[in-house]
């Protein structure tokens, strides 16, 4: 994925950076879309006091983060994963203090069931004025590079990097078909309307954006 997407690994760099210099030295945080653990692992490996719940419904992808973790000691210890969405976490479990949503919620659509369920979900498992770390691709708005250039760097990019002209090609198509951006406007709205407050932007690179919020209200 760091070869195919720009700001792949910036994105976990700052959501890190950036939730380090919010949280205390505890602090329970959940990860939403865990996969196979990228976001555990660069959080956990320098928090030795924080704990995660990792939630995902791919369960092939959750059966790699075990194996990750065991190469940290005491990481494995400090980390549940649960198999679903955090509609199946425990409801009279204690709230969180943080969540990361990273390249997530652009492969949902924009409906009541799709992002903001998700964010909804996210909400209620958050204390008052828990941050959220999101990173999404951003649908076209004035201000943003025009889409064909955008396009044309994220190619040139990958073959910066190597990669074969099929496998670009697998990866726009893929693109285009699975990702369900929104505006910085249309997200602003969804956050205020699932319980958090304005997004504030903390990183961009190309398509990808980087967004702050605190959950503010009950959902």
């Amino acid at each position: 994925m760091a070869r195919a997407l720009p700001g792949y690994g910036l994105v976990h760099d700052i959501a890190a950076t950036v939730l380090g210099s919010l949280l205390g030295p505890k602090a329970r945080v959940l990860v939403v879309g865990a996969g196979t653990g990228t976001d555990i692992l660069r959080l956990g490996g320098v928090h030795p006091g924080w704990r995660f719940v990792g939630v995902d419904p791919a369960a092939d992808m959750l059966a790699v983060a075990p194996e990750r973790f065991a190469a940290h000691p005491g990481l494995a210890e400090r980390v549940q994963l649960v198999e679903g969405s955090v509609a199946a976490l425990d409801p009279n479990a204690p709230l969180f203090d943080a969540a990361l949503c990273l390249l997530v919620t652009h492969f949902l659509p924009d409906t009541p069931q799709g992002k903001a369920a998700l964010l909804r979900e996210t909400a209620r498992r958050l204390r008052p004025q828990a941050p959220l770390l999101l990173a999404d691709f951003s649908a076209p708005y004035d201000g943003l590079p025009a889409p064909a250039l955008l396009e044309t760097a994220w190619v040139h990019w990958q073959r910066e990097r190597d990669l074969s002209e099929e496998a670009i090609e697998r990866g726009l198509a893929y693109a285009q078909r699975a990702i369900a951006p929104v505006t910085p406007a249309r997200l602003a709205a969804l956050l205020a309307e699932t319980g958090f407050g304005p997004p504030q932007r903390v990183m961009q690179a190309l398509h990808v954006h980087g967004w702050l919020t605190h959950r503010e209200t009950t959902p």
